[in-house]
């Protein structure tokens, strides 16, 4: 009875929006006719008056040429006596009153059409050729530096997803767009805002839209796209499938790409009309497959983007912790996602996130890793992790989803060969670590004696040292973190701890450790 009662009362006020806008159209067309009749008696006082000036100075032509011929001949005459400047005044009079004439025709017509109220659809569809004249002319007064008013197509495609766009447009820096490309005015954006919810603000939006011109779409939907919200832009302007598809990305030593599309969407299911029939019947699917990519897409960038903090203090990543109870629930969704990003920088290094699925680009470190990364691929928890991080009850909500099943791709011959590359890595750093020492340059004439004391140190990995440092933005804070380095080094058959290698040595050597790019 509350929804009956409340989509009866709906259905009210859009009855009386619409009676109160024919109202106010009305007026605006009474007011314009009485302007025009006001300023039709001026002129033709103006030319009356002119007319008899005329006829005074007119009295020495042939009394038998007609009315009409007396009168351009008279124009004539004056024209020359005169000089241009008159004639040009007349002209220009005369021109005006053959408009506001045509205008007042136009007018009176329109304002016999619309008399009734169920005409007002017709109204707004006739192409009569004055008719349109007018509409134009005030539309282009209202809008923006006289354009011509919005294409039909345009109108409908936003008339069709006019509920998707009320219930899911973020619209605070599209009014700053709007407002920078000269579509709104200030004092528009503020008429719109003065309304309570955010449903209702971009309801107003959206009507006001409407009545602009095809710019005032194009730039709506380069708005959209520059506010990451795509999947909207592509409900009223679809892009070509050329351009979804980019260059490919260069593959890099060590990468592995990690590849998530959307395997199904399953809608709520919703009661079945009384008819035929029992049981539930499943409702059309908001989003397709590819929107729900396009917006975990955009989830993972927002995320991505927001952890690549420039401040790397404990502080301030003690503050960026706080702010995981802080927040509303789109930036807990993205929280989940920086921990599902920051669990496979566990692996390697995150390099990029680009389209296709949605694919990311993960350079591995070592073979441990690369084998740690496949095997959670091969158990499922990859799949049960993204699961997680990036099916949230938001995106559910947003579209009309029961379920959405996510699949995840790894490429066995693109990890064969990741695991190649980083073997032959690791077996160059071990032969350049071996082929690494330390100790004084004898000449081979010395004796025995001499080229024993010469300080050498056991031959070990280059490991910790060839191992490129993560991103700062994923680098884990702990306090007990140090680095040892218990090296020995062999003094005339003795073994002497790293501390105490200068004294035993008699000379100063330093230990250099190699970077491999």
């Amino acid at each position: 009875m509350a929804k009956d009662s409340s989509r009866e009362s709906n259905e009210s006020l859009a009855r009386e929006i619409q009676c109160l806008e024919r109202e106010k159209e009305e007026l605006e067309q009474s007011n314009k006719r009485q302007t025009l009749e006001q300023r039709v008696r001026e002129l033709r006082s103006t030319v009356s008056s002119l007319r008899s000036d005329n006829r005074s100075t007119s009295s020495i032509t042939d009394g038998r040429v007609s009315a009409e011929t007396t009168q351009a001949r008279t124009h004539l005459k004056s024209h020359q006596h005169y000089g241009d400047s008159d004639a040009g005044g007349f002209s220009e009079l005369h021109s005006a009153l053959k408009e506001s004439q045509d205008n007042l025709r136009a007018l009176s017509s329109h304002h016999l059409h619309s008399s009734t109220p169920s005409s007002s659809s017709g109204r707004r569809r006739d192409n009569n050729v004055n008719q349109t004249r007018v509409v134009s002319s005030e539309s282009s007064a209202e809008s923006d530096g006289g354009d011509d008013v919005m294409s039909q197509a345009h109108k409908q495609a936003i008339q069709e997803n006019r509920d998707i766009l009320v219930e899911n447009l973020i619209p605070d820096d599209i009014f700053n767009d709007l407002i920078s490309r000269k579509i709104f005015t200030t004092a528009d954006v503020s008429r719109i805002k003065d309304r309570n919810t955010r449903e209702a603000i971009n309801e107003e939006l959206l009507n006001h839209l409407c009545r602009r011109s095809d710019r005032a779409f194009y730039v709506f939907v380069q708005s959209l796209r520059r506010t990451l919200q795509d999947f909207l832009a592509n409900r009223i302007d679809p892009q070509p499938s050329s351009k979804a598809h980019k260059k490919k990305r260069k593959r890099q030593t060590g990468e592995l790409n990690i590849s998530i599309d959307c395997d199904d969407v399953i809608p709520h299911a919703t009661p079945r009309r009384r008819g035929r029939g029992r049981g539930n019947s499943m409702s059309k699917a908001l989003c397709s497959c590819q929107e729900v990519e396009e917006q975990i897409l955009t989830m993972a960038k927002e995320a991505y983007r927001n952890i690549r903090r420039r401040d790397a203090t404990p502080a301030a990543f003690e503050q960026f912790r706080k702010e995981l109870h802080q927040t509303n629930e789109i930036i807990k969704d993205s929280m989940e996602i920086m921990h599902t990003l920051k669990i496979l920088c566990r692996h390697g290094d995150l390099e990029a996130i680009s389209e296709g699925s949605v694919q990311f680009w993960l350079r591995c470190h070592s073979q441990t890793d690369a084998q740690a990364l496949w095997g959670m691929y091969v158990s499922g928890k990859l799949l049960r992790l993204f699961q997680r991080a990036f099916v949230t009850p938001s995106l559910q909500k947003r579209c009309r989803a029961q379920h959405i099943r996510l699949r995840v791709y790894i490429h066995e011959e693109e990890y064969l060969c990741c695991l190649a590359e980083l073997s032959a890595q690791s077996d160059r750093n071990v032969r350049l670590g071996n082929n690494c020492t330390i100790g004084r340059s004898t000449p081979h004439s010395e004796p025995q004696k001499k080229r024993a004391k010469a300080v050498s140190y056991e031959k070990r990995s280059l490991d910790p040292y060839t191992r490129p440092l993560p991103r700062q933005a994923f680098q884990e804070i702990s306090k007990n973190l140090k680095v040892h380095l218990d090296m020995s080094y062999e003094v005339e058959g003795s073994t002497v701890p790293a501390s105490c290698m200068q004294e035993k040595a008699g000379y100063n050597f330093r230990v250099r450790p190699v970077h491999m790019c």
